[in-house]
């Protein structure tokens, strides 16, 4: 046997290696965020851009709620979690309350423009000319007892149009401010609210792991300091630091069983080390490769693509085990050169079909099924290649005692499938079959709520639920995304928006908007109300008003002269100020040469409501990115249905050619049961059916095809592919059919189709024996 052929390979693998490696010369660029898997806005660069900044910021936020029976023991035990927090090297220092520079900046900023703010009811008040019902709010505001009015005060603003703003910008809100901190009423306890930023990205592994040992220990502590408080948290970073953890754990534990599984099952057939580490040569060789050119196509690979790219890969041991398979069949007169022509045909059309059904992803135009199938097609040629190229040199000695692992009860497999053929035995099994399918699909459900996939403890879901329950912020999922040519048609727009939200408020179909152009009305809006208030001064209610409060000629004018001559508040003055530092993640600013914001409803009652009174508002956006993720799983996941049963029929139109109408039908035959049989198992567990039930049907694809067609070529020496078959279909099942006891959801419906659906491909898969050459009989007592 030449050995020019493992040369070539050794010579391509060591050059893959040391591109590899110079490749992750500064560590393996890995993608966490599972929201980079799907696809961008098709529709608007412009929201695109807006909505992964919006995502950036919240990904950032995280909530802590402290509470306890009495307000010191609150205070005590929150300001122990700020000082922990800010000592972390994780957050930074949290916003909590408006202290006296805040107000102080308050004042300086609005009350020398009080004549262009205006709230609403004021504003409706003027513009219909109801001049006495205006004078009338003025004079409840001074008559209030918790009005604290001096006599300056009432020369400067006698109508009281700051406090009114105050008051407006207030209304709707849930927190008070209590001793500098933001406290949230309740009947029998006191709550403080702590809102933390971290310094870096919640989805970086590395950061991720210190959030894990840190709070643990930090919330321990406070416990034990501060036993009466209850201190929860919500935010991304605690679910993304759980998810990673529960992952680790699952691979410590479900990986290490799997591989041990593969290992005794290995020895116990070979008696020998060395099938198992030459096993493991196509799946390396295969990663390496498939990390290579993914990186240099991507630049970075996102951790779904490793685990469920690793997974397709490790298909490929499949193609060792037949040439495995076959020199331990053949004993002492195995020739190298003469296995691998035995095999070839097998594993070569196995390799096609494989990359057609991979490629039903590739095609599906979904950014992390296209890296997945770039991944593992790569990967499945570099392993196709290893076992071509380097076998035959690698594995040149016979077996001097090859055994006959498994041979009974392989032998009784196929006899059984023997008995099958039987007419009567045939139609016992075809009507379990189709009474088995039809119970589960009838009872089968879609679910493609995002929600779903999200595999927290019910502790943290707990924990999330009672914070935005207490302060009725929701989740942050649905709010506007307003645009503009400039900021004061982004203003304008804005305010327009926030009228009719404000209507619906009205309504109860919400509780309260969170706005910027509450705080920095447009220049347009200030100058009407300057131009309403200056036409208020001339009218009797008002004036009348005026004159009970003893306001002189000369007051009255110097009251018209700073109405007129009041400075604008300006975007770049309002966001200058302090004021503006909690409107941050309202504010976006310029994205694509357009000023964007975000206008956030809180206590949302009614979101379809909502969406159709701003349907027709320019430059305006309903954004609901729970129910956007979610129907976009939908359309995938029908698109990936739908390419999985185009990449069955091309592959039935090469089953066509090489085996005839009658073969073709007899090689698909195992594979398209399996996978419906698996999808019917979903149905019979009473789970919901999603996009990663659809991916794993893929990968049924890809294996079943294999064994069908390996039976189909390997009816002349049936032992060895019999036996390369199960120790496939076995391998598969412990490595990537334990998946299904992951607490990810995700993880567990993609482990669960696998798990079933190799496990009916495996037991069909022999219908595929006659398949080229009906005519002839089969001897199963070869065995």
């Amino acid at each position: 046997m030449t050995a020019r052929p493992f040369l070539y390979w050794l010579a391509g693998l060591l050059l893959a290696i040391g591109g590899l490696g110079w490749q992750l010369r500064d560590g393996l660029p890995i993608q966490t965020d599972i929201l980079a898997l799907l696809p961008a806005d098709e529709q608007d660069p412009v929201v695109a851009e807006a909505l992964e900044r919006v995502s950036g910021k919240a990904s950032r936020e995280t909530l802590f709620l402290v509470t306890a029976p009495t307000w010191a023991e609150a205070a005590a035990a929150a300001s122990a979690l700020q000082d922990s927090l800010a000592n972390s090297g994780l957050f930074a220092i949290p916003f909590n309350a408006a202290d006296e520079p805040s107000l102080q900046a308050f004042y300086e900023l609005y009350f020398p423009r009080r004549w262009q703010l205006l709230t609403r009811p004021a504003r409706q008040q003027l513009g219909d000319g109801h001049y006495q019902d205006f004078v009338n709010g003025a004079l409840t505001r001074l008559s209030s007892p918790l009005a604290m009015v001096s006599s300056e005060v009432i020369v400067a603003d006698p109508l009281l149009l700051f406090s009114a703003f105050s008051e407006s910008l207030a209304s709707g809100n849930r927190f008070t401010l209590r001793d500098g901190w933001i406290s949230l009423p309740a009947n029998d306890s006191e709550r403080i609210v702590i809102r933390g930023r971290t310094l870096q990205a919640p989805f970086q592994v590395a950061f991720q792991e210190a959030f894990a040992s840190y709070w643990p220990r930090a919330s321990h502590e406070l416990s034990a300091a501060h036993g009466s408080a209850n201190v929860q948290i919500t935010g991304v970073l605690p679910f993304a630091a759980e998810a990673s953890s529960q992952a680790k754990q699952e691979i410590s534990t479900i990986g290490l069983g799997s591989l041990l599984g593969i290992v005794l099952l290995l020895l116990l057939t070979f008696r020998s080390p060395s099938p198992l580490l030459l096993c493991l040569l196509p799946v390396a060789s295969g990663m390496v490769l498939a990390v290579l050119l993914s990186l240099l196509i991507f630049e970075q690979l996102h951790l779904f693509t490793l685990v469920i790219g690793t997974s397709l890969i490790g298909v490929s041991i499949d193609y060792a085990f037949h040439y495995l398979a076959a020199r331990h069949d053949a004993g002492a007169d195995w020739r190298a050169d003469r296995g691998l022509r035995a095999i070839l045909p097998g594993i070569s059309f196995g390799l096609v079909t494989s990359l057609l059904g991979y490629a039903a992803l590739y095609f599906s135009a979904f950014p992390g099924l296209y890296q997945v199938a770039t991944f593992s097609c790569i990967g499945l040629i570099g392993a196709w290649l290893t076992v071509v190229l380097a076998f035959p040199w690698l594995q040149q000695r016979a077996l001097a005692r090859p055994g006959r692992a498994g041979s009974r009860w392989l032998q009784a497999y196929c006899l059984w499938w023997q008995k099958i053929a039987d007419k009567r035995f045939a139609v016992i099994a075809v009507v379990l079959v189709l009474a088995g399918l039809l119970l589960g699909l009838g009872r089968l459900t879609v679910n493609d709520d995002i929600r779903l996939l999200q595999g927290a403890s019910p502790a943290l879901l707990q924990a999330d639920a009672n914070i935005r329950e207490a302060t009725g912020t929701g989740t942050g999922n649905r709010f506007f995304l307003v645009a503009g040519g400039s900021t004061e048609q982004l203003l304008q727009r804005e305010e327009a928006l926030v009228d009719l939200l404000t209507e619906q408020q009205q309504l109860g179909n919400l509780e309260a908007v969170q706005a910027s152009s509450r705080w920095l009305p447009s220049l347009a809006r200030q100058r009407e109300n300057r131009d309403w208030l200056a036409t208020a001064l001339e009218q009797p209610a008002v004036t009348e008003y005026l004159d009970g409060l003893g306001l002189s000629s000369a007051q009255r004018r110097q009251l018209e002269a700073s109405l007129q001559k009041g400075p604008d508040l300006t975007d770049e003055i309002f966001l200058a100020s302090p004021i503006a530092k909690p409107l941050e993640d309202l504010w976006l600013g310029s994205v694509r040469q357009q000023q964007v914001s975000v206008v956030l409803p809180s206590g949302v009652r009614n979101w379809p409501a909502l969406q159709q009174a701003a349907a027709e508002l320019d430059g305006v956006r309903a954004v609901d990115r729970v129910g956007q993720l979610s129907g976009l799983l939908g359309q995938y996941r029908e698109r990936a249905l739908l390419l999985v049963a185009l990449a069955y029929g091309v592959i039935f139109i090469l089953l066509l050619v090489r085996y005839g109408l009658t073969g073709a039908v007899r090689v698909i035959a195992g594979p398209v049961l399996a996978a419906l049989l698996a999808v019917a198992v979903i149905g019979w567990l009473g789970e919901a059916f999603n996009l990663f039930h659809a991916v794993a049907l893929v990968l049924v694809l890809g294996i079943g095809i294999d064994y069908t067609i390996f039976f189909a070529e390997g009816q002349n020496h049936l032992r060895a592919t019999a036996l390369a078959i199960t120790l496939s279909a076995t391998s598969t099942l412990l490595a990537f059919g334990l998946l299904a006891l992951s607490g990810t959801p995700a993880i567990h419906g993609f482990g669960l189709i696998i798990l079933a659906g190799i496990a009916f491909a495996f037991l069909l898969a022999p219908i595929a024996v006659s398949a080229r050459s009906p005519q002839s009989g089969v001897n199963y007592n070869e065995f």
